[in-house]
């Protein structure tokens, strides 16, 4: 696909003239966006001086024409889809429509793609117009007004889903962790401000903060609890004397900053010890564990319950869909009892439905990965209390440096735990967003379209025929490049011919063939007939294969190549943008000194010439130097001295 579109030079009525020749109605700010972007291009009105090297049609097949020019040349400006995001966004603001600008970006990129609802930017006999390109930004609009199109939900579950980054654990712990940082900062100063000579009131103030401190960065309940402040008063006394306090106020800030948070590790794994077992405090105390067993009882049962609601859903409109088609490999010819535009419909939301459920799966996968390392952080703290038992145990009096180690290993353990209880919250919204674009509005609507389409007495009497060599000429105008191993995981689990005959249209695959002895790649196929005629006429095949999957937004979606076509898009526009700039730009072709023709042209006429002279006498003139010279040397007379090799051992001067 060629992301550029080169619009001509046009006077002020040339635009609307040309809309109503072609029967269409032209956006009038469309027409005032660009004229805007003709005027701000003042290069390109000046398309006359360099018309003889300047020929787009070399390098952009895409070239709307509005009015011609004089001297009967393509001159114009370069119309990229970067230029028509930016006009569908005013759109948007024009609708009172929310939307976020790289959202649109990424919106129209693949939209425009698309064969159904997009511009057929690869088809040279069938040249683009400016009112075509008016009317898809206004279908684009209008598909992004309708919450429910299928299409659209599925671009911004992908978007989403390309994005976010929710279910990485790293990325959570540092999004608590900067959370937490913010909160506490102002209480962190609070403890840190008390003067050397901090009077008793002023340090019994400071002692209550360091205890409000410690519950609320280790989230061991709540800080206004009356009971849990005294429980953490009792342990922090047990590890923090009086005097201590007194000696605290007179070390450098950064030194109290590292010490009380070495404090709070100690005396919140005191606290957490303390109420472990059946003798610990349950209703004031946080219990970590009930909470973590509740969040993964209730992650897994809404998962589970989403996924199999999905392949239902899926399984629904795959069925219709096989009863309205039926691909004769014979006859080459496909039979359908409904329109294939709408049975296409169903297939939009049968892909949607199976992108969701891609998405839930792996929501689900790093779940499961949350719970194996909840398990192993369990079966860790249950060791450190062991091992704090075995050390109390017939003891009344124990140096620090035996056991507090373990009380601070025990409150990091606590924060593991905290942070995969986060980490399952996170993953429940990531369900629930996913949940809010494919709501119940929209499993009516696909519930509605099942049973219209479905109902045999609303079937055409006469059924509809495509041949294969007219789907396949409709396919062939669109043709893309596509590296087939990049959807290695996903080609085997439908059927190929299905889908590159039809559009693109989901259907289960029954068996699986490897078609191309040169490639490790699997295809499916509903049958064997179908893989056989595959086989036999497999270069038509993959090429309409490959167009299919291209040209479709919602295949790209499924397939999870957005991103190699936004990058492909990208590329392509970089190259183009350099060599736009490259002809744009350059001077006349000038013959330098060394290498002129026999017939000695004389170029001295040109400015440039002057200036490639100077630069060469000015390199010539470096060379020169100044110790030694030779008389092959350049600056012989500018020399100042010169001095003869020695030929003896004595002393000669010259």
């Amino acid at each position: 696909m060629n992301p550029y579109i080169i619009i001509n030079d046009f006077e002020s009525d040339a635009l609307e003239d040309y809309s109503k020749k072609e029967h269409f109605k032209v956006n009038q700010r469309f027409c005032q966006y660009l004229k805007q972007l003709i005027a701000e291009d003042s290069q390109r009105k000046n398309a006359k001086n360099i018309s003889a090297s300047y020929k787009p049609q070399h390098y952009l097949p895409i070239v709307i024409k509005q009015q011609q020019s004089e001297t009967n040349n393509e001159s114009g400006i370069l119309l990229t889809i970067d230029k028509l995001v930016t006009f569908f966004i005013e759109e948007c603001k024009q609708n009172f429509l929310p939307i976020n600008p790289c959202f649109a970006n990424y919106y129209l990129h693949l939209l425009i793609r698309d064969a159904q609802d997009g511009l057929e930017l690869n088809d040279k006999s069938n040249r683009l117009s400016v009112c075509k390109i008016e009317n898809f930004l206004e279908k684009a609009l209008t598909k992004y007004k309708n919450p429910l199109e299928a299409t659209v939900c599925n671009m911004k579950m992908s978007y989403f889903n390309r994005n976010s980054q929710e279910l990485s654990l790293d990325f959570v712990k540092e999004k608590y962790d900067l959370e937490f940082e913010e909160k506490l900062q102002e209480l962190i100063k609070s403890i840190l401000q008390y003067p050397e000579s901090s009077s008793d009131h002023q340090l019994e103030e400071m002692f209550i903060k360091m205890q409000v401190f410690i519950i609320t960065n280790y989230q061991i309940g709540c800080p206004k609890n009356h009971v849990i402040l005294k429980q953490c008063r009792q342990s922090l006394n047990s590890v923090l004397g009086r005097g201590d306090i007194q000696k605290y106020v007179l070390r450098k800030k950064y030194h109290r900053l590292e010490y009380l948070q070495k404090l709070a590790a100690t005396v919140a794994g005191i606290l957490i010890f303390n109420n472990q077992g059946p003798q610990g405090d349950k209703e004031n105390i946080r219990n970590i564990f009930a909470d973590l067993k509740m969040a993964q009882c209730n992650t897994k049962d809404s998962l589970e319950e989403s996924i199999e609601r999905a392949l239902f859903f899926k399984q629904s409109g795959s069925n219709v869909m096989q009863e309205l088609i039926e691909i004769n490999v014979y006859l080459k010819m496909i039979i359908c009892l409904r329109p294939l535009i709408q049975i296409r419909e169903i297939n939009k939301f049968v892909i949607l439905f199976e992108v969701y459920r891609k998405n839930l799966e792996k929501a689900k996968n790093t779940f499961e990965k949350t719970l194996y390392l909840i398990e192993v952080a369990e079966k860790k703290f249950n060791c450190v209390v062991e091992k704090i038992n075995e050390i109390l145990k017939f003891r009344s009096a124990i140096e620090a440096e035996l056991i507090f180690p373990h009380f601070v290993y025990l409150s990091e353990i606590w924060q593991t735990l905290v942070l995969y209880l986060n980490h399952l919250v996170e993953i429940n919204k990531v369900k629930d967003h996913f949940d809010n674009i494919l709501n119940e509005k929209l499993e009516n609507n696909f519930n509605q379209l099942l049973e219209e389409l479905s109902d045999k007495n609303k079937h055409l009497k006469q059924p509809l025929k495509y041949t294969f060599h007219e789907l396949m000429q409709n396919n062939i105008k669109h043709e893309s490049k596509l590296n087939m191993l990049n959807i290695k995981p996903f080609v085997k689990d439908y059927c190929g011919l299905t889908m590159a005959l039809t559009g693109g249209l989901l259907v289960p695959s029954q068996l699986e063939k490897k078609l191309c002895e040169n490639v490790d790649l699997l295809f499916g196929f509903a049958n064997m007939e179908y893989a056989k005629f595959a086989e036999r006429y497999f270069k038509d095949f993959i090429k309409n294969f490959r167009n299919t999957i291209v040209t479709s937004t919602d295949l790209i979606l499924l397939f999870q190549l957005d991103e190699e076509v936004m990058q492909q898009d990208f590329d392509l526009i970089q190259q183009t943008k350099t060599k736009t700039n490259s002809l744009e730009t350059q001077t006349e072709n000038i013959l330098s000194n060394e290498h002129l023709t026999s017939r000695r042209v004389n170029t001295s006429w040109n400015v440039w010439d002057f200036h490639r002279q100077t630069i060469n006498l000015a390199n010539i003139r470096k060379k020169q130097t100044h110790n030694t010279q030779t008389n092959l040397g350049y600056g012989i007379r500018n020399a100042q001295n010169q001095t003869d090799r020695k030929t003896s051992n004595g002393t000669q001067n010259s």
